[in-house]
């Protein structure tokens, strides 16, 4: 068992439960077997090549120590955030290695397998012995060759150009440290154990010299969950060696602590988290709350609880996924921002951390309803059912279809946490409380109780039948003498049914779960549990028309087909939907002289075929199919729709302006935030950045440029986005020799356009529209963006044009182009 016992509750260790359901026996198997596929040579690449360096060796030296292996491409791996794969990896073979559903032989592979690669990380370790290195692993790709931890000494400086200068390098530490100490938990590696410690004491002795200025500059920059793995390998090294060994650990962890941020979150500031970065502000709280589970900081616990709350009542969708573009947005704002990047699905993966953590130090019932949900409607759908492969994005904009990575071309760091997610399936299936076994997921699976001398195997699955078999055999010797706690989700349509051998059960209800006494249970008791489901409407808070919908536990989505779909990229290499398979998702309604009397029916309206999860919308204009949004991976869907009734028709968004506007976007990104500044490149006294919020200026007497994509033939247009705080700040804008616009944005009318802000932004910011005509373009117009530094191509119809950005003032940095930017082809009606 987990000890984690702040309330009695602990989790069950990955090798004392066994997931049979087949679905998801499907998914592990498959993320096992991409795991065992990927060269280890390959993944390690970059750690050799490093300590090579550090060891002083020849290049040959270095190539032959390296196995002749390169780094695996995609923009990624061979790029400044290399190794983060490697961590990810550990981590899930680990895992894959302790789960009791992998097989005896695949298990014996994953064992050898992983510990070669310790092994090899140990080698690479140790000649860093007696350098200033010492004790250095990393795996990117090296900006220098004679400064070898250069990433983290620019990230000291603020600079974070992430083709020349630092991507974010911290990230990609937590997930190597992570994955050693989960090697070590896992299977009892010694090698890794001290692999990390000696990692743990480089971390040391580079944190502990910060001043507070270098400690706000590098938490300003994307660090993961720094501080959460630095606790965990605390509390490993505390519980093997003492505390005194241990402290310094929780030292280094405590230097990634952002209190500002967890006060702010804390005090309910409205809009605390807009324009955050969400992947790089979920770890934070995970480590606050590893701070309380390991010495006990009641505060951090209440910070902790404080943002579970934030996120999941103000940001989340129906799936229990958030964000766009991966950024969090204003508060209860979240139709206004339903796209194709929606749903991150690294977020999701450390929500489902979360959650299952302050479930065992609180008990509370809403962090199991939620992680059920969001396991099924969130996680599950993004895997493919057939190839294993995984995706970055979710979009809850409707018409889109999800796209998957590829086995060697796409190490998107939503790869990694896929890695972790379908080979923990078994993770937070089954608790204990006291002497009870508590059921929190209706999943066919098996454990071994062994406090209650019981083994307890589930059978049935939600999606063919309401009832679950719950059967109880006795361990050994002995009676059986445990109770059981069965969870009531959130999700149920009336009484749960309860029978025990045949006969009708009424449990006591304590705390969200039916009860049944140890004087209940003896061996070969059989317990069914009937789970009545119904449809149920959820709408979105800034839009009352718009609504998704779930049969008990499961999200429904609709079925579009397969006609109309394209991918293309986003930051670097992440592929995403590009093409809609329905103009818009309104749904006009013919039964009901309202929507909200529409929906107060919708368990009638919404029709069940017979005998499957197949529904139907009655008395609408909508034909198409619904089904579980977990099962769909081939066809495109729609989650929310618009719903209208001739009377209120006026209140439904212009949907032809609307699709109209995202037709014309030709590019997206965020300033400041790294993988989002394609082409970036600094020239004289270079810029200024920020991730959270996004924005970029030039310093005074500097400039920064970007390598645009724009259509090879017509005018484009560049929207930018202006803070409105920076009123009567210049800015110069130019491609090659012309200029684009001088001057002053002015947030005042006739200057200033509302091209797709959210309402939320208007009271902050502005955007203004710049001319890119034809003949600029046709001068300056290249095939590859940023040649020598990227080697992104442009594809057909397309080409590169570098736009430049500087003060229009001597002396004065320029204004900040903020939030998200956008390059769209002129339209007739532009014209």
């Amino acid at each position: 068992m987990e000890k984690k016992d702040f309330t009695g509750i602990l989790g069950f260790n990955m090798d004392e439960v066994q997931v049979t359901d087949a679905y998801y026996v499907n998914s592990l198997e498959k993320e096992t077997r991409y795991l065992l596929s990927l060269d280890t040579d390959r993944l390690l690449a970059g750690f050799r090549e490093t300590a090579g360096y550090i060891a002083g060796m020849s290049q040959d030296d270095i190539n032959k120590y390296m196995n002749n292996a390169a780094r695996y491409g995609g923009g990624w791996e061979n790029a400044l955030i290399g190794g983060h794969t490697l961590g990810h990896w550990l981590t899930a073979m680990a895992q894959a290695y302790a789960n009791k559903g992998t097989d005896e032989s695949v298990r014996t592979e994953v064992k050898k397998t992983l510990d070669s690669v310790i092994n090899a990380l140990a080698d690479c370790q140790a000649k860093t012995n007696g350098t200033e290195y010492e004790g250095y692993l990393f795996g990117a790709v090296l900006p220098d060759k004679t400064d070898l931890d250069i990433q983290f000494d620019n990230v000291e400086k603020g600079l974070t150009n992430i083709f020349t200068q630092a991507w974010v390098p911290w990230y990609t530490m937590h997930k190597i440290v992570a994955g050693l100490v989960s090697t070590y938990k896992l299977t009892g590696s010694e090698t890794a154990y001290n692999t990390a410690k000696q990692l743990g004491n480089w971390i040391y002795n580079r944190v502990i010299k910060w001043d507070g200025s270098t400690q706000r500059t590098v938490l300003g920059i994307e660090y993961g969950g720094m501080n959460d793995c630095l606790y965990d390998l605390y509390e490993a090294v505390a519980a093997k060696e003492g505390r005194e060994a241990a402290v310094k650990y929780a030292d280094a962890a405590h230097k990634f602590d952002e209190e500002p941020l967890y006060n702010k979150v804390y005090k309910g500031t409205p809009n605390a988290l807009n324009n955050i970065h969400a992947n790089t502000t979920i770890p934070k709280f995970l480590g606050a709350l590893n701070r309380y589970e390991t010495l006990g900081d009641e505060k951090y616990l209440e910070y902790t609880e404080s943002f579970w709350d934030y996120v999941v009542n103000n940001h989340s969708y129906i799936t229990g996924g958030n964000s766009e573009w991966e950024h969090f947005g204003a508060d209860n704002v979240l139709d206004a921002e339903r796209t194709n990047c929606n749903c991150e699905t690294c977020n999701t993966y450390n929500m489902l951390k979360l959650s299952r953590k302050l479930f065992m130090v609180t008990g509370k019932p809403k962090y199991t309803n939620f992680y059920e949900n969001t396991l099924i409607n969130a996680i599950m759908p993004s895997q493919n059912p057939e190839t294993g492969m995984s995706m970055y994005f979710q979009p809850m904009a409707g018409g889109y279809h999800k796209v998957f990575g590829t086995e060697e071309g796409n190490f998107w760091c939503c790869t990694g946490s896929g890695m972790e997610n379908f080979t923990k399936l078994n993770d937070s299936i089954y608790y204990q409380k006291d002497n009870n076994l508590v059921i929190a997921q209706y999943l066919a699976s098996e454990t071994s109780f062994k406090a209650g001398n019981m083994k307890v195997t589930q059978e049935g699955c939600l999606s063919q039948s309401d009832t679950f078999t719950i059967t109880i055999s006795a361990l050994g010797e002995g009676k059986v003498n445990g109770g059981l706690r069965l969870r009531l989700p959130d999700w149920l349509a009336g009484d749960a049914a309860v029978t025990i051998d045949g006969k009708d059960y009424k449990p006591a209800i304590k705390e969200g779960y039916a009860v049944i006494p140890p004087d209940k249970v003896k061996d070969g008791t059989k317990i069914t549990i009937k789970l009545p489901m119904e449809v149920r409407a959820y709408n979105l808070p800034d839009n009352e028309n718009v609504y998704a919908f779930k049969y008990g536990p499961y999200v429904l989505s609709a079925k579009l087909g397969t006609d109309k779909q394209s991918q293309g990229t986003t930051g670097i290499n992440v592929s995403i939907p590009t093409t809609k398979a329905i103009n818009n998702d309104r749904v006009f309604i013919t039964s009901a002289d309202s929507v909200a009397q529409y929906m107060e029916d919708i368990n009638k309206n919404m029709v069940k075929a017979g005998g499957k999860l197949e529904f139907t919308l009655s008395g609408t204009n909508n034909k198409y199919t619904f089904v579980p949004h977990y099962s769909q991976y081939k066809e495109s869907y729609a989650v929310y729709w618009t719903f209208t009734t001739d009377k209120d028709a006026g209140a439904v968004l212009n949907d032809k302006d609307r699709a109209r506007t995202e037709a014309a976007v030709v590019e997206a990104a965020r300033p400041g935030y790294g993988q989002d500044e394609l082409g970036f490149a600094e020239n004289g006294a270079g810029s200024t950045g920020s991730t959270s919020p996004c924005y970029r200026f030039a310093n005074a007497g500097g400039s920064f440029k970007y390598d645009i994509k724009v259509t090879d033939s017509g005018d484009n247009y560049l929207v930018l986005t202006f803070a409105k705080e920076d009123e009567g700040r210049t800015i110069k804008v130019s491609s090659g020799n012309t200029v684009l616009f001088e001057g002053i944005p002015g947030s005042r009318p006739g200057n200033a356009v509302q091209v797709n802000l959210t309402a939320s932004d208007t009271s902050d910011y502005y955007q203004t529209r710049i001319l890119i005509p034809e003949s600029v373009i046709a001068a300056n117009k290249a095939d590859t963006r940023l040649a020598g530094t990227e080697t992104e191509k442009a594809e057909s119809g397309y080409t590169f044009v570098p736009v430049t950005f500087e003060s229009a003032k001597s002396g004065e940095a320029s204004a900040k182009i903020c939030l998200m930017n956008y390059v769209m082809k002129a339209c007739a009606k532009d014209n």
